[in-house]
């Protein structure tokens, strides 16, 4: 190959990225892959043209393959830390990676302990329903480091009140 370029993970958190790779470098036939990263979107592409060089029809073929980058939306029941920290946040016993804030969980909280949750500030700042019932809730945002480095802002969302039982939370 005439160019090779490896695509790391810590390499998608930087801006657009589009590259051609020519694997057979003459006029005539050849391959081309142009890879694009949209930090901005939260997406990406990889699209594949291959010519066979003989200008007859199907002899050009393209595929196209898109992604999308999701964050995790974390959830837990703890007691209030001395910081509310990328360490506390992480932590949390539930984490999945999704396209929007809503997650909704099943937590018991005893005495001394909350019901949390963090997600990105990108996907908006929603409200806490707790079995379909508005929650009084506390807020915060902090710059969080996730388990593969990247740094994005956060919302961390907890419960005023602790002990407040087995109740099905979701942020909406």
């Amino acid at each position: 190959m005439k160019n090779h370029h490896t695509l790391r993970g810590d390499s998608l958190d930087y801006a657009v990225i589009t590259r051609a790779i020519e694997a057979i470098p003459n006029n005539k036939k050849g391959m081309a892959c142009e890879i694009g990263l949209r930090k901005g979107a939260g997406s990406g592409f990889i699209k594949l043209d291959v010519d066979d060089g003989t200008g007859l029809a199907g002899s050009v073929d393209d595929e196209t393959i898109n992604w999308q980058f999701l964050n995790k939306v974390h959830s837990g029941v703890a007691t209030i830390p001395g910081v509310i920290n990328s360490a506390f946040i992480l932590g949390l016993t539930n984490d999945n990676l999704q396209a929007g804030r809503g997650q909704a969980v099943t937590l018991t909280t005893g005495v001394g302990t909350y019901a949390w949750f963090a997600y990105p500030t990108a996907y908006g700042l929603g409200f806490l329903q707790a079995n379909g019932l508005g929650a009084d809730t506390t807020v915060v945002t902090i710059s969080h480091t996730n388990d593969n480095s990247h740094v994005e802002d956060y919302f961390v969302v907890r419960t005023s009140n602790d002990n407040l039982g087995t109740f099905f939370y979701e942020i909406v």
